[in-house]
């Protein structure tokens, strides 16, 4: 069925590399931190991370009947893939709302909580891949202290 369908579609989704990915804009302000962040000159040695956010919306008798995520992770040392918060084969095994500690599979949440532990986003891309699935990706960085 549909379901069935949009389910094996996710989890065969290919990762591309990120510089062909995404254009860069600075988007440090949208991801507010309680934790100094050191400026660009004050740090010796940064940290790298992106987050890649798909939804598709189900669409039957023209209502939306779901909404469909797959979300990729990857930090020094963090990597997960979950589908609609179950994790596929990575080095994450919990469902992504317990990893991050979030009440819900949503863009907003998890920045704040990405924001919160340091990170700074820069760099940010928007693809709308058809007219049900668009795709969001972001790069971070973070001082490595």
């Amino acid at each position: 069925m549909v379901i069935q369908s949009m389910h094996n579609k996710a989890s065969q989704r290919e990762v591309k590399p990120a510089a062909s990915l995404w254009v860069c804009l600075l988007l440090a302000a949208l991801l507010p931190s309680s934790l100094v962040i050191a400026q660009d000159s004050d740090c010796a040695q940064w940290q790298y991370a992106s987050l890649s956010f798909v939804t598709e919306t189900l669409i039957e008798n023209e209502e939306a009947r779901g909404v469909f995520t797959f979300v990729i992770w990857q930090a020094p040392n963090e990597y997960g893939i979950w589908n609609n918060n179950e994790p596929l084969p990575a080095s994450i095994k919990k469902p992504l709302t317990e990893y991050f500690g979030i009440k819900a599979v949503h863009a907003p949440s998890l920045l704040n909580k990405i924001g919160s532990k340091g990170w700074q986003a820069y760099g940010f891309h928007a693809n709308q891949l058809s007219e049900t699935e668009k795709s969001e990706e972001w790069q971070f960085k973070k001082c490595h202290l």
